[in-house]
C-alpha cells in the first residue's frame, strides 16, 4: 500500500476520493455540519472549505438569512511571492439548490444543532460503510482539490485539523486498503512525456521568470537572494513565532527555472490541473522536454531528508512565522540549498506519492526540521538548461476544463 495517511495531504486526497464515491452526499453532508459546528459563530454561516463550482482553493460561501442567498469567495493565489485580491462571486440561488455532494443541513432559521451533531466518530463510521474505489477520474478529482487545499502561510483549513484525528485516520487506511491504491496507480495520474508549463500572465515582465536567464544565474541570484532575505529578516522581525509576520514560505527551487509535469488521466497537462492553491491564469503555453538529465527523485520523506542534510540551507527567520502558523513548531528550518543542488543533480522531480505522503508536514532533518512546500505533485524543476519542443497553447474553457487552442 502506499500509505497515503502519513501525509495531510494524502488524507485530504482519500477523504476527498470517499466523498466523490459516496452517491448519497452523506459523508459530505456530515463533514459541513461538523465544521460549521466547530467554526466560529456569527450572524451567518462561513464554511471553511465549501467547493461547489470546479474544484478551487479553500472556496467559501456566506448564507444571507434574509433571502437565502450566497455568497462565494476565494483567494486568487499563484506563485506564493504574488498575493492577488479576493474575488468575490455572488449567486441569486438558494441554498436548497446546491448540487447533491454539498451541505444540506446549515446554521440559520431551523437549525438544530442537537439534530445534526456530528463528530469525528461520525465521519468515521460514514467512511467505513463506503466499499472503496480506483477510478482514476475521481481520483485525480481527488488530487485535485487536495493540492488546492494545501497552504503554509497560515492554519490548516478545517477538514485538514478534523481529518488529522485518530480515528478518522484509521478509516481512511481502511478505506485505502478497499480501494486497493498503490504507488503505480498513484502515479498514473501524472504519467507520460515530460511538458514544461509557462503561464500567460497579464502582468508585466518581471527578471528572472521562467527562461528569461540561463539555469545557472537563476541560481545563483537565487542563493543570493535567498540568503539576503534571511538575514535582512534576522533584523527586522521579531522571533516570537506567534508575531503577525509573513514573508518567501516556499521551498521550492527559483521560478527562473523550467518546471514540467507529464499528463492527468484525461491527458490534459497535468501541471495545469495540480496546483497548490489553484491557478489564477487561463492561459500557458506547454512545451515537450527534449533533453535528458541526471534526476533526484523525491518519493519519500527520507528523499526529501537526504536533499536538506547534504546541501542544508538555514531560512529560519525567512519562513518562521508561516510555518509555525501551518505546523505549530517553533524550530530551526532547513531547506535545500538548490544551487548547491545542481552541482550534483540536473534535475528535482516531486513524485505524486511523495508529495501526498510529506508534503505540508514538519520533517525532521540533521540540523532542524523542514517542509515541503509549494511544489505540485508530479511536478519536474530542471537545475540545468534543458532544450524544449515547439510551443502549444492551452485555454481553459471552464473552472476545470482545459483544451489546446486552435492554431
Amino acid at each position: 500500500m502506499s500509505d497515503l495517511v502519513s501525509g495531510p495531504r494524502g488524507r485530504h486526497l482519500l477523504y476527498r476520493l470517499a466523498e466523490l464515491s459516496d452517491e448519497s452526499g452523506e459523508l459530505a453532508r456530515a463533514m459541513m455540519s461538523l465544521e460549521m459546528r466547530l467554526a466560529p459563530s456569527d450572524d451567518s454561516t462561513i464554511m471553511p472549505s465549501f467547493q461547489p463550482l470546479g474544484f478551487f482553493s479553500r472556496l467559501f460561501y456566506r448564507i444571507d438569512d434574509e433571502d437565502g442567498t450566497f455568497s462565494l469567495r476565494f483567494p486568487r493565489l499563484g506563485l506564493p511571492s504574488l498575493w492577488s485580491p479576493v474575488v468575490w462571486l455572488r449567486s441569486r440561488r438558494p441554498v436548497r439548490s446546491m448540487s447533491s455532494w454539498s451541505a444540506r443541513a446549515v446554521r440559520g432559521p431551523g437549525f438544530d444543532s442537537e439534530k445534526n451533531l456530528v463528530t469525528p466518530a461520525g465521519i468515521a463510521a460514514r467512511i467505513d460503510t463506503l466499499p472503496g474505489s480506483s477510478d482514476l477520474e475521481l481520483l485525480s478529482q481527488a488530487l485535485e482539490i487536495s493540492v488546492s487545499s494545501a497552504m503554509y502561510w497560515q492554519e490548516p483549513e478545517m477538514v485538514d485539523r478534523i481529518l488529522d484525528n485518530p480515528v478518522i485516520i484509521a478509516s481512511l487506511a481502511a478505506f485505502e486498503t478497499r480501494s486497493g491504491l498503490t504507488p503505480t496507480m498513484i502515479e498514473k495520474l501524472s504519467a507520460g512525456e515530460e511538458l514544461s508549463i509557462e503561464w500567460i500572465m497579464d502582468l508585466p515582465i518581471v527578471e528572472g521568470e521562467q527562461g528569461d536567464a540561463e539555469a545557472d544565474v537563476v541560481l545563483d541570484r537565487w542563493a543570493l537572494n535567498t540568503m539576503a532575505n534571511v538575514k535582512a529578516a534576522e533584523r527586522e522581525r521579531p522571533t516570537d513565532p506567534t508575531a503577525n509576520w509573513s514573508g518567501n514560505w516556499f521551498s521550492i527551487p527559483p521560478y527562473g527555472l523550467v518546471s514540467s509535469n507529464r499528463q492527468a488521466p484525461d491527458g490534459v497537462p497535468a501541471g495545469l490541473r495540480y496546483v497548490e492553491d489553484g491557478s489564477i491564469w487561463e492561459r500557458a503555453v506547454i512545451r515537450k522536454i527534449t533533453a535528458e538529465a541526471h534526476m533526484f527523485v523525491i518519493d519519500s520523506v527520507t528523499d526529501w531528508v537526504r536533499l536538506c542534510d547534504a546541501h542544508p540551507l538555514d531560512v529560519t527567520a525567512e519562513v518562521r512565522h508561516d510555518w509555525y502558523r501551518t505546523t505549530g513548531r517553533d524550530s530551526t528550518w532547513i531547506i535545500p540549498n538548490w544551487r548547491d543542488v545542481a552541482r550534483d543533480w540536473g534535475a528535482v522531480r516531486m513524485t505524486i506519492n511523495g508529495y501526498l505522503t510529506s508534503a505540508t508536514k514538519a520533517i525532521r532533518v540533521r540540523d532542524g526540521e523542514s517542509m515541503i512546500a509549494g511544489w505540485n505533485p508530479g511536478q519536474t524543476y530542471w537545475l540545468t538548461d534543458v532544450e524544449q519542443g515547439l510551443p502549444e497553447t492551452w485555454i481553459q474553457v471552464d473552472y476545470d476544463q482545459w483544451e489546446k487552442a486552435e492554431e
